[in-house]
C-alpha cells in the first residue's frame, strides 16, 4: 500500500545510475554502471509486470508506484539513460 513519504528517483551522475527509493519507510540507495546495467521484465499478470535493474547480482525492482501502462516507458527510459 502506497503511503504520503514513498518516492523512488532514478538519475545519471557520470557512468553510474542511482536508484533511490523509500516504501514503508524502508530507504534503499543501489548504484549501477550503465555499461553493466541489465533490466529485465516479469509477467506477472496480463495487466501486471515487474521491472527489475541489476549487475553483479544486485537486483532491484523499479516502478513500482507506476501503473502497468507507465513501467514500459519507464523501461525505455533506464534504456536510454544507459546509453547517453
Amino acid at each position: 500500500k502506497k503511503q504520503a513519504n514513498d518516492f523512488e528517483m532514478i538519475y545519471v551522475e557520470n557512468d553510474q545510475i542511482f536508484v533511490e527509493s523509500s516504501f514503508s519507510g524502508v530507504h534503499q540507495k543501489m548504484v549501477f554502471s550503465k555499461y553493466w546495467i541489465q533490466i529485465s521484465v516479469e509477467q506477472i499478470r496480463p495487466n501486471r509486470m515487474k521491472i527489475f535493474v541489476g549487475s553483479h547480482g544486485n537486483r532491484l525492482e523499479v516502478g513500482r508506484l507506476l501503473p502497468a501502462a507507465k513501467k514500459r516507458d519507464l523501461m525505455n527510459q533506464i534504456k536510454l539513460l544507459a546509453t547517453v
